[in-house]
């Protein structure tokens, strides 16, 4: 139990970490571009997010479940099959959604300023650097190796981001910069984000040399990864739907207003991802082989997480208005209402624990698929009904009930297909909290 809890506060203080440097560009990006342009950087971005999960075809997943399983028995040849035929499918991948979207760029720029049009193209770059960073860090987690996998994309990026922001502003004589050069900074701290995951590969997988005998179990890899990559695809689409539709159904400004809420609100649930991070890999070796020990790690997770989310959810909500006008400025203060929608919406999915990560790596991805699906239509028609009403507030609904009831619906699911409990108010606990007490 101690190293459990050692290992999950240091990843919970690198996803801290990551909320400090975040919350920093966040303020940097919004006093830098204001809310036009920063609605066009945070659309660009979301667009490419959603591709780069597809091109990754639901390999990330897999890499982590699969590698922790080939570990266990020692086929480190199907590692490094498992390796070549990844990368050489999300580099595929990639370039043919960049051309994709680069000529789609072409033909739908009749509503784009010349500028937002550039930013676009120049956030197509992010496509393979994203995937590749993901998927490396994928083998990582799945390897043991999960504080190191979280340093690339949640530390590094995000901490050269805002050198390069800084710098730029420095040496352009302090003048506002555009949503183009915010997007090849972005670029540029991807580069040396995927540098640096390449390195820790390296270094810590040497066993796992892509030199070397390989096997491949490719129709296996192809089933589960392209169910995973419908998953998650449809996740992040999800979850970025507010962003794009905001952008279409009210305006770029709404689009800039919405990011700063999701950013705060944000910030709840690193207690859960965190944890998610930490046990991924134990979920799919302990599944079959332990499961009373299973349920004695998801007890601990869900403990760890409300620990961590119940204060931060307060703490904002309280004080939150006060710290968006202190840091971001009095143009973003209309961003408190949507942080506070959002808030609520994330801090029930934290005491639900971890539904969807519990399905996937138990082979029952495909009711986080279909379970996903519906939640993503319904936040659809939701934000068609509401943005044009509210706007940044009518997405935050939309998206905040969209949250709760995909959780509780997996929640249920999780309990009838595998028998595991996954909250703080569950038999397990509340039986050993007794028996202790007594």
């Amino acid at each position: 139990m101690k190293k459990f809890y050692t290992t999950s506060l240091t990843s919970y203080f690198l996803r801290s970490l990551t909320v400090i440097i975040g919350i920093i560009s966040t303020i940097l990006l919004a006093r830098l571009l204001g809310p036009a342009h920063l609605g066009v950087y945070a659309f660009c971005l979301s667009f490419v997010q959603i591709l780069a999960i597809i091109s990754k075809v639901g390999f990330g997943s897999v890499v982590t479940r699969d590698v922790s399983v080939y570990i266990k028995k020692g086929c480190y040849d199907f590692i490094r099959g498992l390796w070549r035929f990844s990368v050489l499918i999300v580099l595929g991948i990639s370039f043919g959604l960049f051309v994709v979207a680069f000529l789609g760029g072409l033909f739908f720029d009749s509503g784009l300023e010349s500028g937002n049009l550039y930013s676009f193209w120049y956030a197509l770059f992010l496509l393979p650097i994203f995937a590749l960073i993901e998927l490396v860090a994928s083998f990582l987690r799945g390897s043991g190796h999960v504080l190191a996998a979280q340093l690339p994309f949640f530390i590094v990026r995000p901490f050269v981001f805002i050198i390069l922001l800084i710098l730029i502003y420095v040496l352009g004589n302090h003048i506002p910069i555009h949503s183009k050069i915010a997007v090849l900074a972005q670029v540029g701290a991807a580069m040396v984000a995927l540098i640096f995951v390449l390195a820790i590969k390296k270094i810590t997988l040497s066993r796992l040399s892509i030199s070397g005998r390989a096997r491949y179990e490719v129709s296996r890899w192809l089933r589960s990864g392209i169910t995973l990559m419908f998953l998650d695809g449809t996740h992040a689409l999800w979850h970025r739907m507010d962003l794009i539709m905001l952008t279409g159904l009210a305006s770029i400004s709404s689009t800039g207003v919405y990011r700063v809420a999701m950013q705060f609100s944000s910030v709840i649930i690193f207690g859960l991802v965190s944890i998610n991070a930490i046990i991924a890999p134990q979920i799919a070796n302990l599944y079959d082989t332990d499961h009373e020990e299973l349920q004695k790690l998801l007890i601990k997770a869900s403990c760890f997480i409300a620990a961590l989310s119940l204060p931060t959810a307060f703490f904002l909500i309280g004080f939150g208005e006060r710290l968006i006008v202190i840091l971001v400025g009095p143009e973003f203060q209309s961003a408190y209402a949507a942080t506070v929608i959002l808030c609520l919406g994330q801090l029930v999915s934290a005491l639900i624990g971890s539904v969807g990560l519990i399905l996937n790596m138990t082979h029952n991805e495909n009711i986080t698929f279909k379970v996903t699906f519906i939640c993503l239509l319904a936040n659809v028609s939701l934000n068609a009904f509401l943005i044009p009403l509210y706007r940044d507030v009518g997405a935050a609904i939309s998206s905040a009930v969209c949250m709760i009831a995909w959780n509780i619906i997996l929640m249920i699911f999780v309990k009838k297909r595998t028998g595991l409990y996954t909250t703080i108010a569950n038999p397990h606990y509340l039986k050993a909290v007794i028996l202790k007490i007594g």
